[in-house]
């Protein structure tokens, strides 16, 4: 192993030690106690040097945020036995369980102000590639996959981008407002979002239904006259 090799090797597991710690900190005190002082003197590192590999406590939360979005990812379900609105159900739902089991990760991914820089595009230039949070690509990435599956038995569900964008950011909404509202006023959480995702694929399905009963209805021919 050459030196620069070995050099990388050992910032990782100085890296992997820090979150660790933070995770150990932040069970003890919770998120808004964690402060980068604290998390040096638990392993017995200079501050300063910690700021080496993290400029603040921002970034260090992030990071932590980020790994359990990942953890989210390898569970959530893929294209199975299951059919394809049923995994795309699960999937949606899966995503409100994520943001309900991690409310501070889900904060520090999808609702820091300032968080990712706004990115101005034509509206014709509307693209995947766009979106600014790297985890972010991967949750839609996944989403994207599913509504592909999902076109493949409804017409609705074909144009795979802005379909996957529309289910994503509704159900993001259902997310932060189950997380931000302390006493919430929409019934059981669980129920409300098994609900927002019930009218969200049936609105869909439904459109599709209709979009394929009117083309069947323009393109159908007219009986033949019988002449007597």
């Amino acid at each position: 192993m050459g030196a620069a090799e070995r050099r990388a090797r050992e910032r990782e597991d100085m890296k992997t030690r820090i979150l660790k710690a933070a995770r150990v900190l932040i069970a003890q005190g919770g998120y808004e106690n964690l402060t980068m002082k604290k998390v040096a003197d638990h392993i017995e590192y200079s501050q300063m040097a910690l700021y080496n590999h993290f400029p603040d406590k921002d970034s260090m939360l992030l990071a932590l945020a980020q790994d359990d979005l990942v953890a989210f990812l390898n569970r959530a379900p893929r294209r199975s036995s299951a059919t394809p609105i049923e995994a795309l159900r699960k999937y949606l739902l899966s995503y409100v369980d994520f943001a309900v089991t991690h409310p501070d990760q889900y904060r520090q991914i999808f609702m820091r102000s300032g968080r990712s820089k706004v990115i101005a595009v034509p509206e014709t230039n509307l693209d995947f590639a766009n979106v600014p949070n790297v985890k972010g690509r991967e949750v839609l990435a996944r989403l994207m996959e599913l509504v592909a599956a999902c076109g493949e038995h409804h017409a609705s569900f074909r144009d795979v981008f802005p379909v996957s964008v529309f289910l994503w950011t509704s159900i993001h909404g259902a997310a932060s407002l189950v997380i931000t509202i302390t006493v919430f006023p929409f019934g059981d959480p669980s129920d409300y979002a098994a609900k927002t995702v019930g009218y969200l694929l049936s609105g869909l399905i439904g459109s599709s239904t209709e979009t394929t009963s009117k083309k069947l209805h323009s393109t159908a021919k007219p009986p033949a006259v019988v002449k007597e």
